[in-house]
């Protein structure tokens, strides 16, 4: 396919040395030439897309085995190869936005990639009963949030170690995203299932684990659950993975917040709200698909 794209590009070449000899011949070679440039772009697509999905397997085994120096390596080869391509076809990178997103993220995080990667592996723990499932023992923190995201802290009550809130559903789907480019593995926010798994059940009111505050507390400061996790129930409202099912923009958040009751949040554990929509009182953690070497 690479070799066919060249030999495209020979062809719109050799046509438009003709056509600037004989312009003339301009409503006979000008559709040849549209031709001829877009079978070279989309040969040229066809073979890169394999190239890099390649490349990118590479890249999530160093960094699912904890391999950055290697990772780091990877990435900076491919990003030379979006360059050369390019060179050779112009117009080609802008096919491959996200993955470019990709290893600029890792490019400028270098320096401290291994330590980023390294504090999030150990916030997992295996989800009861989703076997390779594994979730965030706390929600996300404001630190960790602005080190991922590259944004300033959107937080409203802002302190160290306090979850981040005032995040968009949107927002925290970015999260996930990124934090998967940095473990080499699928990521993504918890669902209904992974919430009640880890929680255990709740027959009755005193089955929600719910420490009384005034405000938000430090993610890692709370009494773990039946499973370890903390702060499932309460602190700041949680989002869960969007439903296909959503036809009204809406995303669903569980677990409550500090403003909460155990009467209230035995009622109704579950609420929605606009995918856009950012409240003070909804923050978030993440689950992944793969097992933490």
């Amino acid at each position: 396919t690479l070799e066919g794209a060249r030999l495209y590009q020979e062809t719109v070449a050799g046509l438009t040395g003709i056509l600037q000899q004989k312009t003339e011949l301009q409503s006979i070679l000008q559709p040849r030439i549209k031709k001829a440039q877009k079978r070279a772009t989309s040969s040229a697509l066809l073979h890169f897309r394999a190239f890099f999905d390649d490349r990118l397997v590479q890249l999530d085994r160093h960094l699912a085995s904890a391999k950055m120096e290697a990772a780091l390596a990877l990435e900076e080869t491919l990003r030379g190869s979006f360059i050369n391509m390019e060179k050779e076809f112009p117009g080609t990178s802008g096919h491959f936005n996200q993955i470019l997103k990709r290893l600029h993220f890792l490019k400028d995080r270098a320096d401290r990639a291994a330590s980023l990667q390294q504090q999030l592996r150990g916030q997992f723990l295996a989800v009861p009963s989703h076997s390779g499932w594994f979730m965030m023992k706390t929600e996300v923190s404001q630190e960790f949030y602005v080190a991922i995201m590259d944004t300033p802290n959107p937080s409203r009550s802002k302190g160290i170690g306090l979850p981040v809130e005032s995040v968009s559903h949107i927002n925290a789907q970015e999260f996930a995203v990124r934090a998967g480019w940095l473990l080499g593995m699928r990521a993504q926010l918890p669902d209904l299932e992974h919430f009640q798994s880890a929680t255990g059940p709740t027959s009755t009111f005193g089955d929600i684990l719910l420490e009384s505050s005034t405000g938000t507390v430090p993610v890692a400061g709370g009494r773990p659950g039946p499973h370890g996790f903390i702060h499932l129930w309460g602190n700041v409202s949680e989002w869960l993975a969007a439903s296909k099912v959503d036809s009204l923009g809406k995303a669903s958040h569980v677990g409550g917040h500090f403003l909460d009751t155990q009467e209230g949040l035995f009622r109704e554990p579950v609420r929605a709200l606009n995918v856009n929509d950012r409240s003070r009182l909804i923050g978030f953690r993440v689950v992944i698909k793969a097992p933490v070497q």
